[in-house]
């Protein structure tokens, strides 16, 4: 069973597209994040930040306690949407049935993202951080839902049946 290349398509693409809007503090900026980068415009100047910045951050201690839990939830869901990824690719070469574990990833991945804003913003994702809008994550739990769902479609076609049909006209 080979997975769509349609749906390898969109879950690669989920790797790239802007999840989150979020205003800083009491407007003074203004940042865009995806899976693997961070878009940050402020009255300070603009940054560009790589999720290989975000854990230097992080081992480094230079963040409070509750940013730092933030981006270790957002990373690894970033970490689990890659698994996922890598798992639609290898059962798009090797026909392996692991859809369901890639759906899975997907939909965890979701979570783990939705947990790092609720962790930093709060539960209504609005507080003294700031505004977090999920414009993403509502596609991150739609497209993990429809790979776990998916099923390969079954060949109508009667060959098989002609083929049992052929070997008993044989042995008559």
């Amino acid at each position: 069973m080979r997975v769509k290349t349609e749906i390898l398509l969109i879950v690669s693409i989920l790797n790239i597209i802007p999840f989150t809007i979020i205003i800083i503090g009491d407007w003074l900026g203004a940042s865009i994040q995806s899976p693997w980068f961070t878009y940050i415009i402020s009255y300070q100047g603009t940054s560009l930040i790589s999720a290989y910045s975000n854990l230097g951050y992080v081992t480094s201690g230079i963040l409070s306690p509750k940013s730092t839990i933030s981006i270790v939830l957002w990373e690894t869901g970033t970490v689990l949407l890659a698994a996922a990824t890598c798992l639609l690719f290898y059962e798009h070469t090797n026909a392996s049935p692991r859809h369901k574990v890639s759906g899975t990833l997907t939909i965890l991945a979701g979570i783990a993202m939705l947990a790092s804003l609720v962790q930093q913003y709060g539960p209504l994702l609005h507080g003294p951080a700031g505004i977090a809008i999920p414009v993403g994550l509502p596609l991150v739990f739609a497209v993990g839902w429809w790979v776990y769902r998916y099923e390969e479609p079954v060949d109508p076609s009667p060959a098989g049946e002609q083929a049992a049909g052929e070997g008993e006209q044989e042995l008559q």
